[in-house]
């Protein structure tokens, strides 16, 4: 059914995920790997901002990938800001801690959310 590698995803996945709970007062920030998309989460599974390397093609085009979390970092944390959100908890989905990962929480970090 699943590779190796999906069900030790699908294993780290699920770990992260019970670890980590959101409040009404501090929201779950998801990601994926691939950095397509992310969101904010509420209890209600409701979505309260996204961000995407999809949005502005112009902007993202001839960047690398850690480039391109950047500045979709940015973007959600300013998105999040707006709404008067500071204090979430990052959800890597699974994933390891570096790269275009470690990018994207670091420039919302440098935007002023606080996780």
């Amino acid at each position: 059914m699943f590779g190796k590698k999906s069900a030790a995803l699908q294993n780290d996945q699920d770990s992260v995920f019970s670890s980590q709970h959101a409040t009404s007062t501090c929201r779950r920030l998801t990601t994926w790997a691939k950095i397509r998309w992310l969101q904010i989460d509420d209890l209600g599974q409701n979505t309260l901002a996204a961000a995407s390397t999809l949005e502005a093609r112009e902007r993202f085009s001839g960047k690398d990938g850690v480039e391109s979390a950047t500045l979709v970092g940015t973007d959600i944390a300013q998105r999040l800001k707006e709404k008067g959100i500071e204090q979430v908890v990052f959800d890597k989905g699974g994933f390891i801690y570096h790269g275009r990962v470690k990018a994207l929480a670091e420039a919302a970090r440098g935007e002023g959310l606080n996780f």
